[in-house]
């Protein structure tokens, strides 16, 4: 009987499991772009580094503008692990490649260099109710 529940149990998961992983597949996000698709700038000679620090209250500044080729570094100043990405939560799609992936530990950093000219939303993939957004101008 106990085998007879395990196995019960193990196969509801497994359901539940490709159910979630077939929505998030499908998922297009809550963005729409309809402009024309702006060219990639060409680099600049001085690239800038901007740094943001990562708290339990959030990322700090939340909203930065910068330029096509900064780069942002995150910096994790709380007690606990921190996992800055692009939105959608949890695809994190709308600016592929930042993605700090699996995340970064209490004083440690992440930086992205941001080549495209859009608007990234971002949130802490450990606590997605911590966001914030980098216009790149």
């Amino acid at each position: 009987m106990k085998t007879f529940i395990i196995i019960l149990i193990l196969v509801v998961l497994a359901g539940l499991g490709w159910y979630f992983y077939s929505q998030n597949m499908n998922y297009s996000g809550g963005f729409q772009n309809n402009s024309t698709p702006t060219p990639t700038p060409t680099p600049s000679a001085v690239n800038n580094e901007i740094v943001v620090k990562i708290t339990s209250d959030g990322f700090s500044p939340s909203t930065l503008n910068i330029k096509a080729g900064d780069t942002v570094k995150f910096i994790n100043d709380d007690a606990v692990k921190h996992w800055p990405a692009s939105g959608p939560h949890p695809a994190h799609t709308l600016c592929p490649g930042f993605d700090s992936k699996p995340g970064i530990n209490p004083g440690e950093s992440y930086s992205f260099k941001f080549a495209e000219r859009k608007t990234c939303p971002m949130h802490d993939h450990l606590k997605p109710t911590l966001t914030g957004k980098i216009v790149v101008e």
